[in-house]
């Protein structure tokens, strides 16, 4: 109840009386909180994937999009219509979803080119190390003065 709190109290500085319904502007209130920790933990997978080099121009289209949604919300909120900005919050949250699947997948698109990588060098490293401890060990005849 801090969020309430704190505005309870910028409401009152203000000398603004508070919205006719508490719960339903606690509510909108709780889902401007939720959507911004959903887009922070949206973002850093997108720095996350980016670091790896992943094509993520649709995502950010997408989380562009739910920018302009948020800034609605944003203004109903202000206007007092708490009803239609929680609406609103709702839905931005319900697409998240997508946009969080879109960027797993281009993550381990990218992550799948890395592992091969990785593989190859290890599987060859191996059989070189393999390849030189037979010839050391199993044919000494032809190395017999080492």
């Amino acid at each position: 109840y801090l969020p309430d709190f704190i505005y309870n109290l910028l409401y009152f500085v203000a000398e603004v009386s508070p919205p006719a319904d508490i719960a339903l502007a606690r509510h909108a209130r709780d889902m401007f909180i939720r959507v911004r920790f959903r887009k922070l933990v949206t973002l850093s997978s997108i720095e996350f994937a980016d670091k790896f080099g992943a094509n993520l121009v649709r995502v950010e289209e997408d989380l562009g999009d739910l920018e302009g949604e948020y800034k609605r919300a944003e203004g109903l909120y202000l206007e007092g219509d708490y009803g239609n900005a929680a609406t609103t919050l709702e839905q931005i949250l319900e697409g998240f979803p997508a946009i969080e699947a879109e960027i797993t997948r281009l993550k381990n698109e990218v992550l799948t080119w890395i592992y091969l990588t990785e593989w190859l060098v290890v599987a060859s490293t191996s059989l070189l190390c393999g390849i030189t401890l037979w010839a050391l060990m199993i044919r000494r005849r032809a190395y017999r003065e080492v």
